[in-house]
């Protein structure tokens, strides 16, 4: 196994092991269950999406529901398990759609276009989270939703929780580029990928 597989899988298991402790953190606490699970689940995978692109957020977002379903759920229930605790965690992928663009802005100091990407992909991902995960899949089975769609509150803590993730991982990818960028970037040939490093 190459040193970039190994950084890819220590990086998936550690967002991973993230992802389930704050869904289970959330349940531990019903009050600020619905405000954790907006905060700190989706930003890992979301994160992946970025760093390694759609396809590895989308395991990662698989992998973590199915964890978390199975250790808080009825092992039979698994139409439960897919939609509430699966689907809406592989929709961080959709932030891997930015992934090229932002690892060639980032690598050209192109600053603005990098944050644009960043924030335009993480309000993507979160938006189809926050929808899926509190309305969508609970109108699906038992058409009643968690998530009431014109109450304020609803959409300021998802925006809120957006926004200030997304500002951290631009000020993170702005003061250290391979916090996005990683050594072998299969968006970026070897020849810009050293330059970078070697900055």
């Amino acid at each position: 196994m190459n040193k970039r597989t190994t950084n890819l899988l220590l990086t998936m298991l550690i967002a991973v092991a993230l992802t389930v402790l704050a869904l289970t953190f959330g349940i531990s606490f019903p009050l600020l269950g619905k405000v954790l699970t907006l905060v700190l689940v989706p930003w890992p995978a979301i994160y992946l999406a970025f760093r390694f692109g759609p396809a590895t957020a989308v395991l990662a977002g698989a992998l973590s529901g199915l964890i978390f379903g199975i250790i808080n759920r009825p092992l039979d229930d698994w139409l439960t398990i897919v939609l509430y605790d699966i689907s809406p965690l592989t929709l961080a992928g959709l932030a891997g759609l930015f992934a090229k663009n932002t690892h060639k802005t980032l690598n050209n100091r192109r600053y603005s276009s990098t944050f644009l990407n960043i924030w335009t992909g993480s309000l993507l991902s979160f938006l189809a989270y926050g929808l899926v995960k509190f309305w969508v899949v609970p109108m699906v089975v038992s058409g009643v939703n968690s998530a009431d769609l014109t109450n304020w509150g609803f959409w300021a803590s998802l925006l809120g929780t957006w926004a200030i993730g997304a500002l951290v991982v631009s000020l993170l990818a702005r003061t250290n580029p391979s916090f996005i960028i990683p050594k072998r970037s299969r968006y970026l040939s070897r020849r810009e990928t050293s330059s970078l490093l070697n900055d």
